[in-house]
């Protein structure tokens, strides 16, 4: 499927929960760089939020409910766009860290192993691999 059409048709309450995760982790340490401003614009582009929408999640999200994705492929997407939002400012804090453990949880994955799998995510992302390539194997992985 095609990376940018994966939140297509979704209802908005789910695409906001995205956007709603991807901001936690911005604001996790208290700080928001530049670069983690355009990636999460760049989210928001592709789950279809416009630039309103943003300002009002940004202003108050905890006003979004969490809405757990509906299929492996989601909730793939919705982790890396996390551990991506994390790396955007080039420095990883342990409250990014320990956002982002929370979410996966909460996104359905098994706690034993999120550590482990944002570790993955990590060294792909360092190693050079896409965003398309590593959620394509967190989602292969999920599926398997």
């Amino acid at each position: 499927m095609d990376i940018g059409t994966w939140f297509g048709g979704t209802p908005s309450k789910e695409r906001q929960s995205a956007v709603r995760n991807a901001i936690g982790v911005m604001l996790a340490d208290g700080k928001v760089d530049p670069r983690e401003m355009t990636f999460l614009k760049a989210v928001c582009h592709r789950v279809g939020i416009t630039e309103k929408e943003l300002k009002n999640l940004i202003d108050d999200p905890a006003s979004i409910s969490f809405v757990p994705p509906k299929d492996a492929a989601e909730r793939a997407m919705q982790l890396c766009d996390m551990v991506f939002m994390m790396l955007a400012d080039g420095d990883i804090d342990q409250r990014e860290m320990a956002f982002c453990i929370g979410a996966a949880e909460r996104l359905g994955f098994p706690p034993k192993v999120v550590p482990d799998l944002t570790g993955k995510i990590i060294a792909a992302i360092k190693g050079g691999s896409s965003q398309q390539r590593v959620t394509k194997d967190v989602s292969d992985f999920l599926s398997g």
